[in-house]
């Protein structure tokens, strides 16, 4: 019986690290979500065009994930990084950050959504 989980040990760890993957997209689109219908928070400063862009881009993740539920841990990053970087871009134009700040600082900001 050992000898068996030692067999799939490997294996588990990939499909542990790709549900982990897989729920901080998750996490982060339905925070982004939930924080654009909350009108209390940094996100009521926004035009309607860019509400439109994230809700846009929120509702793709949503059917990317949907229609890709089993893809590799990188596959889920690369998104959860295109998200980032276009709610980056919005929130930067609206209180003057640099874009081009690394993305440590500017997303420590952004991690209390």
């Amino acid at each position: 019986m050992i000898k068996v989980a030692e067999l799939f040990a490997d294996e588990d760890k990939i499909v542990k690290e790709r549900i982990n993957a897989k729920n901080e997209l998750e996490s982060y689109i339905y925070l982004l979500r939930n924080q654009l219908k909350d009108l209390k928070t940094f996100f009521e400063e926004l035009l309607s065009k860019e509400k439109s862009i994230i809700t846009n881009a929120i509702e793709n993740q949503i059917k990317w994930i949907d229609t890709n539920p089993n893809v590799k841990v990188d596959q889920f990053r690369k998104q959860k990084k295109q998200l980032e970087t276009i709610i980056l871009q919005i929130m930067s134009k609206i209180h003057g950050y640099n874009v081009n700040n690394t993305q440590s600082q500017s997303f420590q900001y952004y991690g209390e959504l």
